[in-house]
């Protein structure tokens, strides 16, 4: 095959597999319409195949050659296209004529991709930087446990490099939604969303999403969007959605509504018997189960197991009291996609007539949440 009609067959197989023309939800009054062409340099020996995948589909492959790589498509709507040659990956985004340097992982050469590379430079920094004092944590912890050097001093340093890792952290957060929130027409953030789903506060994302932002939009971001949808009906002031799962000891379906009443809140922790995290979430509940169950508190556990035999296990091993329902369906449970939840523990709080008072409540904040809403 020569290489003007290779161009045009492959031209042709990415007009078929990337999707149809009509963007999903508000996107149809954005056109998003582009002939891309992708070129690359890389160092690696001829021969070497390169992937071009999307959400984990491979659609094409070129065959690298002195050095330089070249691929061509017609999108119909926003797309991240990943380029791999075995575990090296780059990510551009599909918007006209791109450039990748795939041994610097750096790509350009169109608005999106510009600013894909600015930004992932400037994330790349905190990375660094948090990256560099994860190393030094793991050093200092392993002469803890060796319990040779002066342990004052080692947990001092101990203690400032903890700091410096949250202090780079919390600024890798607030440059993520910086670029959320001044990128608004832009798609390429959506590779940071891919890559980083739970970096941002899921209640800050939902209130950007309502200014109908690019990188939301396309198949891609489909789940994203569905999860944002679940985490607006779980806002306080809203009525619970309500759900209805076996209980664990009877198998008789209940409806989470079911436990609301004049006089109580409620307290839905949604955990597992297979989650480490959830164990001391779950202890502290019991403790402020046992202070304010008489002033009206109730907790009802909806577990996301699949296993009957770890979840009754874990019940009985935490000394849990109250409801427990299950559908064994894990992280295919219906709460899943029902409340948002994309990780446990987590909390809904309900008032006496049903709505949401608060959500995603911190360990440390429930006492302080749960006694001004109950009654003296």
């Amino acid at each position: 095959m020569n290489g003007s009609k290779c161009f045009l067959w492959i031209s042709e197989m990415w007009r078929r597999l990337l999707w149809g023309a009509v963007l999903l939800g508000a996107a149809g009054s954005q056109a998003f319409a582009a002939d891309s062409w992708i070129e690359g340099t890389s160092t690696l020996a001829d021969g070497h195949m390169l992937y071009v995948r999307v959400q984990g589909r491979t659609l094409d492959s070129v065959r690298i050659s002195s050095g330089r790589f070249r691929v061509a498509c017609r999108v119909a709507e926003p797309a991240v296209l990943t380029l791999c040659v075995g575990p090296r990956s780059v990510e551009v985004v599909a918007d006209g004529p791109a450039h990748v340097d795939f041994d610097r992982g750096v790509v350009g050469g169109t608005p999106e991709n510009d600013a894909l590379c600015k930004w992932n430079n400037l994330l790349r920094g905190y990375q660094v930087q948090m990256d560099s004092a994860s190393a030094h944590i793991l050093r200092l912890l392993s002469r803890l446990e060796k319990g040779e050097d002066d342990q004052r001093a080692v947990r001092e340093s101990l203690g400032q490099w903890q700091q410096t890792y949250q202090r780079q952290q919390q600024l890798w957060r607030e440059a993520l939604y910086t670029c959320l929130r001044d990128n608004i027409h832009y798609y390429f953030p959506a590779v940071f969303l891919q890559r980083y789903p739970d970096a941002v506060d899921r209640t800050a994302l939902l209130r950007l999403s309502q200014q109908d932002p690019l990188y939301l939009q396309g198949e891609a971001m489909q789940g994203m969007r569905r999860d944002l949808e679940a985490w607006r009906l779980r806002q306080p002031g809203q009525l619970l959605p309500d759900l209805t799962l076996p209980d664990l000891v009877s198998g008789t379906p209940r409806a989470l509504s079911s436990f609301a009443g004049p006089g109580r809140c409620v307290l839905v922790c949604f955990w597992a018997g297979w989650c480490g995290d959830c164990t001391g979430f779950m202890t502290r509940v019991r403790r402020l189960y046992r202070t304010y169950h008489r002033r009206g508190l109730e907790v009802v556990g909806v577990s996301l197991d699949t296993d009957a035999d770890v979840w009754r296990r874990a019940v009985r091993s935490l000394r849990l009291p109250w409801p427990q329902l299950c559908d064994m369906r894990g992280w295919q449970s219906r709460a899943v996609a029902r409340y948002g939840l994309n990780r446990i523990p987590d909390n809904l709080l309900l008032g006496p007539d049903g709505r949401i008072v608060a959500n995603d409540i911190p360990a440390d904040s429930l006492e302080r949440v749960v006694s001004r809403l109950l009654p003296p």
